[in-house]
């Protein structure tokens, strides 16, 4: 069986299935952080460090450094960004 990919062109309806698409990955990424940060919270972790769901500017003072930046620290994130989770460095 051949099978190959093709180039085609979005219609109103491939960008509404694309957008609902991203909103369930979304709501998906968020329950399961979440829950994550509920377990960390409640000492009933399994490892020893863990994602935490954190909103905002503020940075959790146990938040792990992964490098300087013009002398100012950066820490080891992760975001939701374009329907997949990336690691980042914030600062």
């Amino acid at each position: 069986m051949l099978r190959f990919y093709c180039h085609l062109r979005q219609t109103r309806r491939s960008v509404s299935l694309q957008k609902k698409a991203h909103a369930w990955s979304y709501n998906n990424w968020l329950k399961d952080a979440e829950q994550r940060t509920r377990a960390f919270r409640s000492g009933n972790y399994p490892g020893p460090v863990a994602w935490v769901l954190n909103e905002g500017k503020y940075i959790p003072p146990d938040a792990i450094e992964g490098g300087f930046e013009r002398g100012a620290p950066l820490y080891i994130c992760r975001a939701y960004y374009e329907a997949s989770t990336t690691v980042v460095l914030l600062d």
